[in-house]
């Protein structure tokens, strides 16, 4: 048994090897960027829906460059993800006198989200839905999903200043439009091994933005896709009370005239008992990430600082975010392992 975990452990090196050598860095942000993925990978991937047969609500608070301006990025979420698990009754009535439907199979996973997102003169606030479906393979599960979202873009006058009283932008301050999109993922775990891959924003929605008085439209104004791979591996030491994990997060966007970018984020956690855990990383942007956290019953608290060490970075205080999870119901009794913390 244990030279199979020292196998899977080997096998598992290179890829953060590779990952380190080739990749470089990415620029700006078009969707919110988060540290605590390896925590609620649902935030990137909608196949992780009701992946551990729980229900998962989550909210999310993050604060960047914390001191540097006032139009720096910040974002708050909120979702909630469960497994329609295989009932003995496929109808279950509720109090009120309603009708619950449940899966037969207990393969299908559901989710929704909403999230409030700020940087510089855009906010952005959406609503998504998500429909999942997980295969049990020998030691391990295959999941597919799909997410269909819906969000208000808003140019937030007050945050916009004119030299000249007739720029033309100013016919879009305070304006606001509505983007329809969608998110497909998949995803791979076993006890140890881990891998998901999403594309988010895949319809490239173009911004119209305008009035009466201006009409602004333009090819180069647009959402850009974004791709997502996860990869962790988690094992314990020879104590069993203390468990590792090493995980890293690529993404990639097409940036039209400029080539692919890709960043990636490093980390490494340490988990005692299953209950408190703390852990380092890196940002291919150059951030230094720590974090922190702990478990009681099915409450989770975690904490996470990222630092810059370009220039910019260096006069804030810093990057801030935390996430309170709450987890209730049991994981699939055929592979307890499931349940990922």
């Amino acid at each position: 048994m244990k030279s199979q975990h020292r196998k899977n452990y080997t096998f598992f090196v290179p890829i953060f090897v590779l990952i380190i050598v080739f990749l470089n860095h990415a620029e700006g942000q078009q969707i919110p960027r988060y540290s605590q993925y390896i925590m609620n990978e649902f935030l990137v991937n909608p196949a992780v829906a009701g992946v551990d047969g729980m229900t998962v609500t989550n909210l999310t608070g993050r604060l960047e460059w914390v001191g540097f301006s006032s139009g720096t990025p910040k974002t708050f979420s909120c979702n909630i993800q469960s497994r329609l698990l295989k009932r003995r009754n496929d109808v279950k009535f509720h109090k009120s006198g309603s009708k619950l439907l449940k899966s037969r199979k207990g393969r299908v996973g559901i989710g929704g989200g909403l999230v409030n997102d700020y940087n510089g003169a855009f906010q952005r606030i959406g609503i998504s839905g998500t429909y999942a479906y997980h295969i049990f393979i020998k030691n391990s599960q295959l999941s597919f999903g799909l997410t269909g979202s819906c969000t208000q873009l808003n140019i937030l006058s007050n945050h916009i200043e004119f030299k000249e009283e007739d720029d033309r932008m100013i016919g879009i301050s305070g304006s606001n439009i509505w983007i329809p999109d969608f998110s497909v993922g998949i995803n791979y775990m076993t006890s140890h091994f881990h891998v998901g891959f999403s594309s988010v924003q895949l319809t490239e929605s173009v911004l119209a933005f305008g009035n009466t008085d201006i009409k602004l439209h333009s090819t180069s104004v647009n959402y850009n896709r974004n791709y997502f791979l996860l990869l962790s591996y988690i094992n314990c030491f020879s104590n069993k009370e203390w468990e590792y994990e090493a995980s890293t997060i690529v993404k990639s966007n097409d940036k039209y005239n400029a080539g692919v970018k890709i960043q990636a984020d490093l980390l490494a956690r340490f988990i005692y008992k299953k209950s408190y855990w703390f852990g380092a990383g890196y940002r291919t942007s150059n951030d230094v990430i720590a974090l922190a956290g702990m478990r009681h019953n099915g409450f989770y608290l975690t904490y996470s600082f990222d630092y810059g060490t370009n220039t910019m970075s260096k006069n804030s205080y810093g990057s801030h975010e935390i996430s309170l999870t709450l987890k209730f119901g049991e994981s699939v009794r055929r592979f307890p392992w499931l349940e990922r913390y």
